[in-house]
């Protein structure tokens, strides 16, 4: 940009005074030479002779005062050796042996070397194509787009499809965008993409993958694997785009892979491996003839379950069931999310095209694990089966509607759904989620006219709707709100809030936000929403990324998560190891042992053992076979409902009607020292003690000779 163009407010005095910095914001461009650089993007300005100057008086004015000029303040002429090395800057940036013009001084302005033109002086395409600051786009070079330093900053450009390479971090404009077939096989790097055409995907203008002439560069690549002697796409390498992908998960195993940038379609976590190498590998199991992600909710005997530690088998009187560890303690319960479906979920969010998919994809993993009643919608519900119903609302909105307008929000309908209704079927749950994804409201101006908003009131309501229907048994009830915006119907809540308050619904908020940094935007989001979840308010709203609503959800049930402390809770029988905190409790669970070392209850060995034989036989683990569950256990400690028994037994006492283990029973100085009862650790005999005259009352202390 010329400094002639450029208007500034200048201060006139008869003395020497030191200027504002010119041209501020000029970008570092060493071409153009000198001492001194300024930061504006792409005009590489370069003070010459430093920022001293003396004021030119305006005419016709005395003294000191303000006026708006045209022209920058004037400065001295340059010395011969400043226009030199800006001169030496131009012949250094030629393009093919041509002086550019990218570094010049001119009359009035001898003493900065600046950028003349910046990109608009190529006037041909291999010119500008040679500089590495520009690009050439309709005929005219241009500032080259998607220049940025991180992948915030990249993913976020809203003007051109800008594209971050964790590879070698750096942020492109994304190739081959071409809409029509012709175009793009006119690219030599380009290939037109049919492969997700089958799943209602158009075809689409891609770069050309594993193009690659050596087997480095083509195992260098995710995507590509070296055959012989050409490089050759992965199974799942041709399906670009996520939705594509995860439709492709059950018949190639593929899955949308966001570890790297770009995300790419890759072959699913188990299903590359054979089923010798799948058993070995904790996260997988063999089903049929493939190798898959473990599904405790598909083990149906009871001792595999058990045997499994990521698995957890509940006794739950109404359903007796294999279960994920973090769903071991599961009430029964019904859970309704509202999923916001406005616009700006349908832009990019981190590593994923489109938000509102994205997040979707993260919903139906989870409820994929969750231990699901199996009662289909309307059928009956049993009480006390420790297991879970969802249902799921779409919410957006219109100024063209009323908040409360039914169109506001939206349900699934159709063959295989639920028709909106809460629903323990995974086919049913899954179709739900299908149809929300086919009927992104914010993806069409016929479901959301503009002007478009996003409104709750509607969502609520259906939500209060659907927990009529939740029996009155005991069972908990959970809402779950997720939305990345401000709510622009926040102040018409308090009724609906009122209703589910009554219904004794605990209401959770997501705010799912496109960055790993906050923005604005979710900040107002998180200040509608977070006066409508239950109390403690920061206890019942999160502010993540869309990849990490996951660690919310899997908390649900668990006492120790974040959310599991409000809804989870102690199932009766057995319950996950791991929340035994304190060794008594742990001791007398058949299928639990403490380790001092740890300071932590977990599974008992003995669960592996499914026959009688095995189980009695294992005499190192103190084993012992139970007929009436047909399970292998360890001996409890100190598990006696009478006191004679107990003082019978030399590890136990009574003490509080129960009986429990002697206090300070440890065999190392870390768990004497952490047991509760306050002991203390002998040196000299290596032996763990109760510390002497600790009584909570008079009496009790006298009598301590």
């Amino acid at each position: 940009q010329s400094p002639r163009s450029r208007t500034r407010s200048t201060t006139t005095t008869s003395s020497w005074t030191r200027s504002p910095t010119p041209w501020t914001g000029c970008a570092t461009r060493t071409a153009c030479g000198g001492s001194t650089l300024w930061r504006r993007r792409r005009q590489g300005c370069t003070n010459l002779v430093g920022t001293t100057t003396r004021r030119r008086p305006a005419t016709g004015t005395s003294g000191a005062r303000s006026v708006t000029s045209s022209r920058p303040a004037w400065t001295p002429r340059a010395s011969s050796t400043a226009r030199r090395a800006c001169a030496r800057a131009t012949r250094r940036t030629s393009v093919s042996g041509r002086p550019t013009r990218a570094c010049a001084t001119r009359r009035r302005d001898e003493s900065v070397c600046y950028k003349e033109e910046g990109c608009s002086g190529y006037k041909k395409e291999t010119d500008c194509n040679v500089d590495t600051t520009c690009a050439w786009r309709e005929d005219k070079c241009v500032d080259k787009p998607c220049d940025y330093p991180d992948e915030n900053s990249c993913t976020a450009d809203s003007t051109y499809d800008c594209e971050w390479s964790s590879k070698d971090g750096s942020c492109t404009e994304k190739p081959c965008q071409h809409s029509d077939e012709a175009a793009c096989t006119a690219e030599a790097k380009c290939l037109w993409d049919k492969a997700c055409v089958g799943t209602g995907i158009p075809a689409m203008c891609v770069l050309k993958p594993c193009d690659y002439s050596t087997s480095a560069d083509c195992s260098a690549d995710a995507q590509c694997g070296w055959s012989g002697s050409a490089c050759v796409m992965k199974t799942c390498s041709p399906f670009a785009d996520e939705r594509c992908c995860n439709a492709n998960e059950e018949q190639h195993g593929c899955h949308w892979d966001v570890k790297q940038s770009p995300a790419i379609c890759s072959v699913g976590p188990c299903r590359e491996y054979g089923e010798s190498a799948c058993n070995s590998e904790r996260s997988c199991m063999w089903e049929g003839t493939e190798c898959v992600e473990k599904d405790c909710n598909k083990m149906t005997d009871k001792c595999a379950c058990e045997a499994d530690p990521d698995c957890f088998y509940s006794t739950a009187p109404g359903k007796p069931h294999c279960t994920f560890q973090r769903f071991g303690t599961c009430p029964t319960l019904d859970v309704v999310l509202l999923l916001d479906g406005g616009v700006s979920m349908g832009k990019k969010f981190g590593r994923h095209p489109q938000g509102f998919y994205a997040l979707v994809e993260v919903v139906k993993d989870w409820a994929q694990t969750l231990p699901l009643s199996g009662e289909a919608a309307g059928s009956p519900t049993a009480a006390n089966s420790q297991a879970v119903r969802l249902a799921f609302v779409q919410f957006a909105g219109s100024e063209s509607w009323a908040p409360s307008d039914s169109r506001q929000a939206t349900t699934a309908t159709g063959a295989g759904t639920s028709e909106g209704r809460l629903t323990g079927s995974l086919a049913e749950v899954e179709a739900d989620l299908t149809f929300q994804e086919t009927n992104f409201m914010g993806g069409s101006l016929l479901m959301q006219p503009t002007p478009q908003t996003t409104y709750l009131l509607a969502g609520l309501q259906k939500a209060v709707s659907l927990f009529r229907t939740s029996p009155v048994d005991g069972r908990k009830r959970v809402l779950i709100v997720v939305t990345d915006g401000e709510l622009d119907d926040a102040d018409k809540y308090q009724t609906v809030r009122a209703e589910l308050d009554q219904a004794q619904v605990q209401i959770f908020g997501v705010v799912v936000r496109p960055f790993d940094t906050h923005t604005t935007l979710d900040e107002k989001a998180q200040q509608t929403l977070q006066p409508l979840v239950s109390d403690p308010k920061t206890g019942h709203i999160v502010n993540v990324q869309v990849d990490e609503i996951a660690a919310s959800l899997n908390g649900l049930c668990d006492p120790n998560a974040a959310w599991g402390k409000f809804v989870g809770e102690v199932a009766e029988g057995r319950q996950p190891c791991q929340l035994h905190s304190a060794k008594d409790s742990c001791n007398k669970d058949a299928g639990c042992v403490w380790f001092d070392a740890t300071l932590s209850c977990a599974d008992s060995p003995c669960l592996e053992h499914c026959d009688s034989a095995t189980c009695i036989a294992d005499t190192l683990n103190l084993c012992k076979w139970n007929g009436t569950v047909n399970s292998c256990g360890k001996v409890e400690v100190c598990n006696y409902p009478g006191q004679t028994e107990c003082v019978n037994d030399a590890e136990c006492e009574w003490k509080n009607n129960a009986c429990i283990g002697k206090e300070c029973k440890h065999d190392n100085e870390q768990g004497c020292l952490a047991d509760p009862a306050v002991c203390i650790w002998d040196n000299l005999n290596q032996d763990c003690k109760k510390k002497p005259c600790v009584y909570d009352n008079m009496d009790s202390c006298n009598l301590d000779q």
